[in-house]
This record gives structure tokens, sequence and C-alpha cells, in this order.
């Protein structure tokens, strides 16, 4: 989040300053205006494409802090049911409109072939309310003890 907000600063000075025609980049540290001038395929006139190597741990930690499914949406029954009570379709018709995402995942490709090891898997712990309870079932005890 850090990295997105000092883009948006410095994207804002940039154009506060004068600048036009450029996207801004972190380079050894400090922030240099891309001009599209310069970036541009002339045939094409679009960017060229920077690819972002998924197996790496900055990849990894930018993906968990993203609101995204996963594979525990798909794996979990009752968290399923929920997102496809929200997006008013079926169970089956969700998962055919959507696990496609899981099977194209690259992370989990390189997962399951042994480039990535997760210290933890991807769940949806994180988002439960105390009244869920412990992953194991057990309740979570929401008094305050005065020791």
């Amino acid at each position: 989040m850090e990295y997105t907000r000092d883009l948006g600063f410095s994207a804002s000075q940039f154009i506060l300053n004068g600048g036009s025609g450029a996207m801004i980049s972190i380079q050894n540290g400090r922030f240099v205006p891309l001009y599209f001038k310069d970036i541009l395929d002339p045939v094409t006139k679009r960017t060229k494409v920077r690819m972002v190597d998924p197996s790496s741990e900055a990849f990894y930690i930018a993906r968990r802090y993203m609101l995204r499914l996963n594979k525990a949406d798909f794996d979990d029954p009752h968290e399923l049911a929920k997102l496809a009570a929200t997006a008013h379709i079926p169970i089956n018709e969700f998962k055919k409109k959507f696990y496609y995402l899981i099977e194209n995942d690259l992370l989990y490709k390189h997962v399951e072939d042994g480039n990535i090891f997760l210290a933890s898997s991807e769940s949806n712990a994180a988002h439960k309310t105390l009244n869920d309870g412990l992953p194991n079932g057990d309740e979570i005890d929401q008094k305050i003890s005065p020791e």
C-alpha cells in the first residue's frame, strides 16, 4: 500500500508542477516520469508490457492484500454459496463463470510445481467475525480477564 500511496503522491506532484503525458515509476528509490512518447510502441500505440514475476515474494505479498476470489472460496461450500447468492446466480453457474480464475492463476501453478512454498494457505479466516469461532471449531472467549 505504501508503494501505491507513494506513486499517487508523486503523480499528483508531477501534475501540480505542470507535468503531463507521463506515467510515474520508481527507479532506484526515486520517482521518475516515463513519458508516453518514449514508451509507446509506434506500431501498436500501446505501452510495452512489463511482466511481473508471479513466483516472486513481492508479488505474493501484494496478492495477500488483494480482495479477490481464491481457491479457499471454491473449497468452502458455505463461502461458495454466499458468493453465488451475492452474484444472484446458482452455485454451479458461479463455478462455471469464475473458476477459470483459479485454474489459470499462476500462483497456484507455481505452488503445485514446487516453485513457491506458502507458509500459510490462503483462507478466508481473516475475514471471519468473532461470532464465527476459530477454524478448528473452538469458540472465541470474548471476556476480558481482569488479571
